[in-house]
């Protein structure tokens, strides 16, 4: 193999080497998964993991709420029994 060939092969692989680490898998958001939702009649926190987890729920003119919530989509109040939330957050595990 002569250098002129050698040296076009190690660039082709190169060039391959740069394509595949530029489209590399990337985490991406499921839809509609994940977090604070004001529903217009109640306020709801969606958890898309397998666990129970901790939130803080920012809550308007009064003290913060820490809550347990689990796997899937949780209604935190209604509008007409609580008072306004204005997000919700993990904190961490139960």
């Amino acid at each position: 193999m002569s250098m002129r060939v050698r040296s076009r092969a190690a660039l082709a692989l190169a060039a391959v080497a740069a394509t595949m680490s530029v489209t590399a898998p990337t985490a991406t958001a499921v839809p509609g998964c994940g977090g604070f939702r004001d529903a217009g009649y109640g306020y709801y926190y969606d958890h898309c993991g397998p666990t129970q987890v901790k939130i803080n729920i920012d809550v308007a003119r009064r003290p913060d709420q820490t809550r347990c919530v689990n796997p899937g989509d949780n209604l935190l109040w209604l509008k007409v029994n609580g008072p306004e939330a204005r997000g919700a957050w993990y904190v961490g595990l139960c």
